[in-house]
C-alpha cells in the first residue's frame, strides 16, 4: 500500500514539474501586464561583454520603468526608481530575440517578464496604488427577493429561459 500511495505521489510530481517546465519554456509572460517586448538594444561598452551587461542593465531599468507607468496610479509626478533598487531583483526570465555582440557594441532585441508576486510585494511596500489590467473571469449570479425569500433560481423564471435560449 505504501509503495503505491509513494508512486501516485511520485508521478504527480512529475507532472507538475514537467508542466512547470513546460509553461517557462514558451518564453511568454504569464502575466502580460508585468512584461515588455521587443526591447532594442544598442550599446558600447570597452568590450563586447561590458557593452552586453550595460545594454541589457539599461533595457532591464526602462522595461521596469515601463511595468511600473502601466500598472501604479500616480497621476501628479512620474514614476522614478531610486539608483540604488536593482530592477534585475524583479526580472522572471529574459528571452532574447536577436543579438549580436561585437568586439566593443553589442546589439540585441529582448522580451523581459518580470516576477509578478516580487514586483507587487515592492509595490506594496513603497505604499504604491497600482492596479492590474487584467482580471480573473468573474460570474454574476442574478438573486430574486420575493415572499417566500431570496432565490437563486426559480422555476418558470423568464431571465433564465432566455439565457438558456
Amino acid at each position: 500500500m505504501m509503495r503505491l500511495i509513494s508512486t501516485v505521489l511520485f508521478t504527480c510530481l512529475a507532472l507538475c514539474v514537467t508542466q512547470v517546465q513546460a509553461a517557462t519554456s514558451n518564453n511568454v509572460c504569464t502575466l502580460p501586464a508585468f512584461g515588455m517586448n521587443n526591447i532594442n538594444i544598442d550599446a558600447i561598452g570597452e568590450t563586447g561583454q561590458a557593452a552586453r551587461e550595460n545594454g541589457v542593465k539599461l533595457a532591464t531599468r526602462d522595461a521596469l520603468q515601463d511595468v511600473l507607468s502601466r500598472v501604479i496610479y500616480e497621476p501628479d509626478a512620474p514614476i522614478v526608481l531610486d539608483d540604488d533598487l536593482n530592477p534585475a531583483d524583479f526580472v522572471d526570465f529574459i528571452h532574447i530575440q536577436t543579438e549580436n555582440a561585437l568586439a566593443n557594441r553589442y546589439i540585441a532585441t529582448l522580451d523581459i517578464c518580470f516576477d509578478a508576486i516580487r514586483l507587487r510585494e515592492w509595490m506594496i511596500a513603497q505604499s504604491f496604488e497600482w492596479a492590474e489590467l487584467l482580471s480573473p473571469p468573474v460570474l454574476i449570479l442574478p438573486l430574486w427577493q420575493d415572499p417566500s425569500g431570496v432565490r437563486l433560481w426559480q422555476r418558470d423564471n423568464v431571465w433564465i429561459e432566455n439565457w438558456n435560449d
